[in-house]
């Protein structure tokens, strides 16, 4: 669970993550870059889109509404895939965004929104209380540039990274599977 307020660390069912700085506002982007230490092997991941999808391409916003949370067994709660399309592209405070009417809900934050390819368009952002589906995801290339700015290669696995002068963090315990299916899923966020 997030803190109300994000301080240089965050506690998720013991994994914790390194709030690196600095973040985008909802002015810049909406984004923050979240640094996991210590895993013993390369994690899967998802990748981020080369482009920006088109009006009424196909998404899929991924997270965990706040309303599941406080209605079923928090620890064991699995993630909510939300499908809609892409509606329009608009700017707030001067910051690009991609509007979405798959239904993103409260909690959901810094989740990814996910193309038919299964490539991250950017993350559930904010999103308007009076109109149901009109919610908005992070601008594909300014996720895009956040991400190289903060020294991701987007055309390979990110290597793993010395941690230099940080304190190392404990290693974390597999997660455990989020499908049901066997084998783990870890999603990562990126939240401001």
């Amino acid at each position: 669970y997030q803190p109300d307020e994000l301080g240089g660390v965050l506690n998720n069912n013991g994994i914790v993550a390194q709030v690196k700085q600095p973040v985008q506002t909802l002015a810049d982007g909406d984004h923050a870059f979240l640094k996991l230490n210590n895993f013993t092997k390369p994690k899967p991941f998802l990748a981020i889109a080369s482009a920006r999808p088109v009006e009424q391409d196909t998404v899929v916003a991924v997270g965990f509404p706040g309303a599941i949370t406080f209605s079923s067994d928090a620890a064991r709660q699995n993630a909510s895939f939300k499908r809609g399309v892409v509606s329009s592209f608009q700017t707030f405070q001067g910051a690009a965004y991609t509007e979405v009417d798959a239904g993103m809900e409260p909690g959901m934050s810094g989740g990814p929104v996910l193309n038919a390819n299964e490539e991250i368009i950017g993350v559930v952002s904010w999103g308007r209380t009076d109109a149901r589906t009109v919610n908005f995801a992070t601008d594909t290339a300014t996720l895009r540039s956040f991400l190289a700015s903060h020294g991701v290669s987007l055309n390979a696995p990110p290597a793993p990274q010395p941690s230099g002068s940080e304190a190392p963090l404990p290693v974390p315990a597999e997660p455990a599977p989020l499908n049901g299916q066997g084998g783990s899923m870890l999603i990562w966020v990126i939240v401001a």
